[in-house]
């Protein structure tokens, strides 16, 4: 997929098929099966006025359009050109390409497959151009960071002031996905809501191939339709009511965006957005904070933060529709797909902390929370983005790094035993200048409608390159080695922090680790081995001290294991201890139980 995704979700429509779609910076795609098909909704359309210029040996043609409405790397679909005259034949123009620079608003330019000769004379007059809404960026960028930002006592500055400068930023894309019935709608933040009609659309669990009248439609273009947004921030279907909810939002008879209104379209009908004595379309006007930045449903209430307080939103029904009632203030959330529902209790990442909430906000008290913000890419930080595991009772936030443009990192909570782990996937550091092929998350969907865990990844990406390389797969979570199609060696570990068993001057002796580990299935060809390390330190935060290392053999009996004799004797001390399990094999996996290490003070030497 074209793009790097920024939104992944599920559902299933009333002939039982699992379907899925993405959003990504530049395009949204409808999944059934093994099928992803274009669905990017068409901005304009036109049947004359678009003409070509080449130029001999180049590869770039000029296009010439009067108030085209495009920017860089946006997408148009050319049908019923004619040739140039020479190598640029008509088989050369129709199709789709990509914008690679916006001459101005009547021009811009394409590449096109092969280069122009001195023949090409001709403008490839009789165009129809089809253009897809505009596309989005994929980084968030930043170009000044507000009053303070600056130095103190800077060039004319009076003082002890600093400098100021006002917040200049070119946000990144965000996209919005939910089913009405069995139907789909979508969003870009910053456009209208679009409509995908599946039974139209979707034959045999297939998308259809791209065309206009196969792509999502804007609301407006249905029959009934009455004041859609033209413009919104997120949105979501209330299932519970039959509502479809705007968030940051035109009001009635305005093209502007209030940034704290909600709307509400009429009940079971997503396309009458005007109040009447007839309906229950409606909106409401936020107070507190400059911005909505998330909404999301539970069973009884629907969450809304903004960026200083958190709301809830009941449906109480006529004549008011819905109810809303001020949480809390002074509350903030970090981004806006930074909260998730589990289990009808809301879990998010705050710009210092974890919280839940499940009637009131609380805060979560994790151990790794510094390790996590003190070394976040916080100019990112609209990227980070929650997700559950809810078979392992887990709740993932993905995050980038300090040297990291994407999310290169997840930290995790076991909700119910209120366990903390920190990790990294196969994903690493993604850089601005970029030219990887990696594996980053960026976008997460749990087993809701399929059987595993599902997510999306950075397959390539070349920020260098003109248009540039951005491409996104999908992988499933959890499967089987047997059932995995990506096959052959995996790096894996889980790690320890420092245990410390004695304090002062006393140190520890451990004379025998007992590993608990069990391998829950593996295929014919794999060979189980986990080597433990356990490293010892003398000192909180200094060097490693000491160091053991064994192979720990496991019967290949699935779910089983058998320590070997006194092999898992050690003889090892310090102050404090960690300990690691690894492998780096093919086609098996393990897990990891209750661990017993045999160890007792021992003196200074």
């Amino acid at each position: 997929m074209l793009g790097l995704a920024r939104g992944i979700f599920t559902w299933t429509d009333y002939s039982s098929n699992k379907l899925g779609c993405v959003g990504t910076n530049w395009k949204f795609y409808a999944i059934g099966g093994i099928a992803a098909r274009d669905i990017t909704p068409i901005r304009s359309s036109v049947t004359s006025g678009v003409t070509f210029a080449a130029v001999d040996t180049e590869d770039v043609l000029t296009v010439s359009h009067t108030s085209h409405g495009a920017v860089q790397y946006d997408f148009v679909t050319y049908s019923s050109a004619v040739s140039l005259g020479g190598a640029i034949i008509a088989a050369v123009i129709n199709g789709e390409h990509q914008i690679t620079e916006v001459i101005d608003d009547d021009s811009y330019k394409i590449t096109v497959s092969v280069p122009a000769n001195a023949s090409d004379t001709g403008d490839g007059d009789t165009v129809d151009a089809d253009y897809q809404v505009n596309v989005g960026q994929v980084d968030q960028v930043i170009f000044a960071g507000g009053w303070g930002a600056g130095p103190f006592d800077a060039g004319t500055i009076s003082w002890d002031y600093a400098m100021s400068g006002s917040i200049v930023t070119d946000e990144m894309r965000r996209v919005s996905i939910d089913n009405y019935n069995e139907d789909l709608m979508i969003s870009n933040r910053g456009g209208p809501i679009y409509y995908y009609d599946v039974s139209e659309n979707i034959e045999n669990n297939t998308p259809k191939d791209p065309a206009n009248d196969t792509r999502a439609q804007v609301l407006s273009s249905f029959d009934g339709e009455a004041e859609s947004p033209v413009i919104v921030d997120s949105f979501l279907v209330s299932e519970s009511d039959g509502h479809v909810i705007a968030f940051g939002c035109n009001d009635l008879g305005s093209t502007s965006q209030n940034n704290l209104l909600v709307r509400w379209s009429d009940q079971n009908n997503p396309f009458d957005w005007e109040p009447s004595t007839d309906n229950s379309s409606g909106g409401q006007m936020l107070r507190i904070g400059s911005r909505i930045v998330r909404a999301i449903a539970t069973q009884s209430e629907i969450l809304i933060w903004t960026d200083s307080a958190l709301y809830s939103m009941r449906f109480i029904g006529p004549p008011s529709i819905f109810g809303f009632n001020l949480i809390s203030s002074n509350v903030n959330i970090l981004s806006p797909m930074s909260a998730i529902n589990v289990s009808n209790a809301i879990f998010y990442m705050g710009d210092d902390g974890f919280y839940s909430y499940s009637g009131s906000v609380q805060p979560i008290p994790s151990p790794v929370a510094k390790f996590v913000f003190e070394d976040m890419n916080r100019d990112q930080a609209e990227k980070v983005f929650a997700g559950s595991n809810s078979a392992f009772n887990e709740v993932y936030w993905m995050y980038p790094s300090s040297d990291s443009d994407e999310c290169d990192r997840y930290v995790c909570l076991d909700y119910l035993q209120k366990t903390w782990h920190i990790g990294s996937f196969d994903m690493s550091v993604v850089a601005s200048d970029a030219v990887v092929t990696g594996y980053n998350r960026t976008s997460w969907e749990d087993s809701i409608t399929r059987a595993f865990p599902t997510a999306t990844y950075i397959s390539e990406i070349d920020k260098t390159a003109v248009p540039p390389v951005l491409k996104s797969n999908i992988v499933m979570h959890e499967l089987s080695p047997v059932e995995s199609a990506v096959m052959g060696t995996k790096d894996c570990f889980v790690e320890s922090g420092d245990i410390d068993i004695s304090d002062g001057d006393k140190f520890t002796f451990v004379s025998r680790f007992i590993p608990d580990l069990m391998v829950p299935e593996y295929s014919g060809n794999a060979s189980p081995t986990v080597t433990l390390d356990i490293s010892a330190k003398d000192f909180p935060g200094g060097s490693v001290t000491d160091t053991v290392s064994q192979v720990v053999a496991v019967d290949k009996i699935p779910g089983t294991f058998t320590p070997v004799s006194n092999d898992t004797a050690q003889r090892i001390r310090g102050r404090s201890m960690s300990v690691k399990f690894s492998s780096s094999a093919e086609n098996f996996h393990w897990r990891l139980g209750d661990s017993r290490i045999d160890g007792r003070p021992d003196g200074g030497r």
